[in-house]
């Protein structure tokens, strides 16, 4: 998957427990570590603006967000399927 063009994979868990935990996983993933890109997560409480979305995509290779940071993001017109190989809710 991290061969492709698009390699950004979103992460939506449906709780808030479940998606620092999810972020952690991904964190400590050994597949990951040689990546110049990380993980990052964003919450209500850690939010991405949307002139900070290029920056996030480009950084990394996974992001683990609720549903409604990724919302905003889909509204603010910066976020596009082009952006992501895999998106997980």
């Amino acid at each position: 998957m991290f061969g492709r063009e698009c390699q950004l994979s979103i992460h939506m868990p449906g709780r808030l427990m479940l998606l620092r935990c999810c972020a952690g996983v991904f964190k400590a993933a050994p597949c990951l570590q040689g990546y110049a890109g990380g993980v990052d997560c964003y919450t209500s409480e850690n939010s991405i603006k949307p002139e900070m979305w290029d920056t996030a995509i480009k950084c990394n290779k996974v992001l683990v967000m609720t549903a409604q940071v990724f919302l905003n993001m889909l509204e603010a017109g910066v976020a596009k399927p082009q952006h992501f190989s895999l998106m997980v809710s």
